[in-house]
């Protein structure tokens, strides 16, 4: 936005414009929630010191001085929120709370080491973890974080110093500077380099929280003013051949629309509940539909389930807090054909959840060695569920993070819940094409998918390519050359680039989707694609991109 158009918008809220003041609060909330999370380590407290924030801000504004930039002036007020809240209750009982249910001796020294981190973050003062966080975590410059906290840029820096000296120092590898969209339990020894990667995972490793909508109930659509797809993750498919993606890091839900442009049906607003494009949603990653044709989406760092109805509500149907249900890190998510919904949770089990609301674990047992870090899922038609297995390694902010599991395989959980490996063989590579696909290496395995006659499908993530396996449990290779770009449209998808493919979904015709992300990673500034592979010819063609226009209900 520049300078003139937020001053207009300045002024026309000033003048009583509740539009213009949501156009120049809108962006703001994710920045909001972070700091207020990183404050409090209170999920419901965050919120509700954001959403107290905004009702000052609107009240105060006309005490915004010209000159004066809404950034650091909105997020002063959601830290001194914050600063009220924390001094009304006691840090010691923060609920900062994994619970993975995994096991074994590498799982926990990875909770301790974890845990430790965590703890001291608890233990710094309000005022020495309000500056690591929002410079470190929201990334925001030092004269920002002076303006928010209300202090010398000399004792922002003094702050910073004494936190990190304060936090633990942890082992951790140091390999490619690249981050991960995946949260891990490893840490390592708190420099001003890494300080950042240690602020943010523990973060959101703590927060705990990697659909068939008619045009009638959508109103008039609009431009969607700053909004692109920046990193596509999830794909689902309706009945009537409708497509939808979800921004991982854009945090929105769009439906691809005839024309090439996107339109918002879920995220991009403030509300937590509501009319779903007013509503925040935090990492959206799997997606689904009911047989009603409700669309279903893993809010995987929300750690919930929301659920989008034909009237364009955003309700939440299962989350962290709520009875029965232990989601870490929701990320795959499928029905069976007597409606319930299959969710894989990273933090290592697969939940299933009855129409009526209850629910229970998945035995994944009997599955040699690593512990499975389950992904994407989907059925075949025969009512087995497939789930993939993911990487044991996470790559942050410059670091490769061990995660407590993963043995890039592709298992599958027959109707009597017997399991199996399908593909992988629990270390990670690339080989085996022509082969059996139990003898083949994968790596990070994520989006599954079956065509007409039965052949499965998947994204080999950190490879750069789709495989296949076919009926007979032989894989090969369909689309991807092994390193990462967008191009070969309109040729051969076996001689295209991906970059990082995740979900996938199979439309009539035999026609893939593909979320190719281009970037394993959080970062605002990527523009990944959606792709369609005509399995008839193989060719791949991008249907989606950052390019994109973006259309949002008004």
């Amino acid at each position: 936005m520049t300078a003139t158009a937020g001053a207009d918008l300045i002024n026309r809220a000033k003048n009583g414009d509740r539009s213009a003041f949501d156009e120049l609060v809108g962006p703001l909330i994710d920045h909001a929630f972070r700091l207020g999370y990183g404050m409090l380590h209170d999920r419901q407290a965050a919120e509700d010191a954001v959403q107290e924030a905004a009702v000052r801000a609107w009240r105060k504004l006309n005490n915004l001085r010209p000159g004066t930039e809404m950034r650091p002036w909105f997020l002063g007020i959601v830290a001194n929120q914050c600063r009220t809240i924390a001094r009304g209750r006691w840090w010691s009982v923060l609920r900062v709370d994994l619970s993975l249910g995994l096991g074994g001796a590498d799982f926990e020294d990875a909770i301790v080491r974890g845990a430790d981190v965590r703890s001291a973050l608890r233990k710094l003062s309000p005022e020495h973890r309000e500056v690591l966080v929002l410079h470190y975590y929201l990334d925001l410059p030092l004269d920002e974080v002076a303006a928010i906290a209300g202090i010398p840029i000399g004792t922002v820096k003094s702050r910073i110093n004494r936190g990190i000296a304060a936090m633990p120092a942890v082992p951790m590898e140091h390999n490619q500077a690249r981050p991960a969209r995946r949260p891990s339990l490893r840490f390592g020894p708190l420099t001003s380099r890494s300080v950042a990667a240690i602020v943010t995972i523990a973060l959101v490793a703590g927060v705990v929280y990697s659909r068939n909508i008619p045009s009638n109930h959508l109103g008039r659509a609009q431009q969607a003013s700053g909004a692109r797809l920046i990193s596509p993750e999830g794909i689902a498919v309706a009945p009537d051949g409708t497509v939808y993606v979800s921004d991982y890091v854009g945090n929105r839900v769009y439906r691809l629309q005839g024309d090439g442009s996107l339109l918002t049906v879920a995220g991009g607003g403030s509300a937590y509940e509501g009319r779903a494009t007013k509503s925040n949603i935090f990492g959206p990653a799997g997606l689904t539909l009911d047989q009603q044709g409700n669309l279903y989406i893993a809010d995987n760092l929300g750690g919930t389930i929301r659920r989008v109805d034909s009237d364009g509500m955003l309700t939440t149907v299962a989350t962290i807090h709520g009875a029965g249900s232990n989601f870490n890190l929701p990320l795959g998510i499928a029905f069976d054909a007597s409606g319930v919904l299959y969710v894989g949770d990273f933090a290592g089990d697969v939940h299933a959840i009855q129409p009526d609301g209850s629910g229970h674990v998945v035995s994944i047992a009997g599955i040699a060695p690593p512990t499975v870090v389950p992904g994407y899922l989907a059925f075949d038609t025969t009512g087995d569920l497939y789930v993939s297995d993911r990487s044991p390694s996470s790559k942050y902010i410059g670091q490769t993070i061990q995660n407590p599991g993963g043995g890039c395989r592709i298992l599958r959980i027959k109707r009597d819940q017997s399991v199996a490996v399908v593909a992988g063989t629990g270390k990670c590579g690339y080989s085996g094409d022509g082969g059996p696909a139990t003898n083949a290496q994968l790596n990070d395995p994520s989006g599954i998918a079956f065509d007409s006659s039965g052949n499965l499908y998947f994204s080999d993530s950190n490879n750069h390519r789709i495989r296949r396996i076919d009926a007979r449990g032989i894989i090969t290779t369909q689309a991807g050359i092994g390193s990462v770009g967008h191009a070969g449209d309109s040729g051969s998808a076996s001689r295209a680039t991906l970059g990082y493919p995740y979900g996938l979904a199979m439309r009539s015709g035999n026609l893939l989707y593909v979320a190719d992300a281009y970037c394993d990673c959080m970062d605002p500034d990527v523009t990944g694609r959606v792709r369609v592979i005509r399995l008839s010819d193989g060719t791949i063609t991008t249907v989606a991109s950052g390019q994109s226009r973006v259309l949002t209900p008004s």
